[in-house]
């Protein structure tokens, strides 16, 4: 029996390809695109501008003057090589609500920081969710390059893809190795955690925190499987 499935993805940011203005945002980035078609609202743009033709994945079935979905881009072999896809955790997700507890299983402690945002230039995401960004680069050339913590190449290949002066990464890492080495996810759950995402500083305490939790935690286990064997 065919299975109806359903699925999405949250944009957040585009580029012009005329002027390179960059639109960073779900809210701005949604008026931009109801400017464009000349829509006054999501509903017009839906039931007036598109008739209801919402395929992602396809052009329209009929012609109309705008429209928008997902194309594959065709490359030859003379073009440039595809571009690098970096991850972060979400941008605004922290520990505040209500129901998290100080358990390293809970959902939400497990769930803050996944690699669930996906982008390729971020040197130019400078508005919004830069210290995701930086979470995110840190923790892959960490584990994919194996970049030592005070590694100064590993500062230098921060500053290089986020477009960032040394001076700032060096402090990016400072509040982050604060966390890690000093933290305590109690201070961070609940309403002890409300506004971190506010602060570049605390942001960056809590997820070197709750890095330490995971790998604490991972290591127990490992330990236990191995004596269990």
């Amino acid at each position: 029996m065919p299975v109806s499935v359903r699925g999405g993805a949250l944009l957040r940011t585009i580029r012009h390809c005329s002027d390179k203005k960059v639109i960073c945002g779900p809210s701005l980035l949604v008026d931009e695109v109801l400017r464009l078609s000349g829509a006054s609202s999501i509903d017009d743009l839906v039931s007036r501008v598109w008739d209801y033709d919402i395929a992602a994945l396809s052009p329209p079935t009929l012609e109309r003057n705008t429209f928008m979905y997902l194309r594959r881009v065709n490359r030859s072999t003379s073009s440039s090589a595809l571009p690098t896809v970096y991850r972060s955790p979400r941008i605004g997700l922290d520990l505040s609500n209500s129901e998290t507890t100080n358990s390293i299983t809970h959902p939400r402690v497990v769930f803050v920081g996944k690699l669930y945002r996906y982008f390729t230039r971020p040197e130019l995401l400078v508005s919004k969710g830069r210290m995701q960004t930086f979470v995110g680069l840190y923790t892959t050339l960490r584990h994919s390059n194996g970049h030592t913590e005070d590694s100064l190449k590993l500062k230098r290949e921060l500053c290089k893809i986020m477009g960032l002066k040394e001076q700032n990464v060096s402090k990016y890492l400072a509040d982050y190795r604060s966390g890690y080495q000093d933290g305590e996810l109690k201070s961070f759950v609940g309403p002890s955690g409300k506004g971190v995402c506010q602060s570049v500083s605390e942001y960056l305490k809590m997820m070197g925190t709750l890095h330490k939790a995971l790998h604490e935690e991972n290591m127990h286990q490992s330990f236990t499987s191995s004596l269990l064997r």
